[in-house]
């Protein structure tokens, strides 16, 4: 398997959009948490970047990559075109 790019690069609109809703949600539930059990934003910021985002990035690789190689298949046919 190839290495994964550190923060998630969405090729679709579709898919940046599901993206920026699943972060979203994310930290909705992590700031109910937050104030409920008093932690620091602080943290919460730090849970968001560290390990939301590698998360999302995780999960949404392989379609990302799928994608990717249909772009580079259509531009392949296209410039093999007469």
């Amino acid at each position: 398997m190839a290495p994964r790019p550190a923060i998630a690069v969405c090729t679709s609109t579709a898919q940046r959009t599901a993206l920026l809703d699943a972060k979203y949600e994310i930290r909705q539930v992590l700031d109910r948490y937050r104030e409920k059990y008093r932690i620091s934003a602080r943290l919460t910021n730090e849970a968001m970047w560290g390990y939301v985002d590698d998360l999302l990035s995780d999960f949404f690789y392989e379609k990302e990559e799928e994608l990717k190689a249909e772009l580079e298949a259509d531009i392949e046919r296209e410039n093999q075109r007469p």
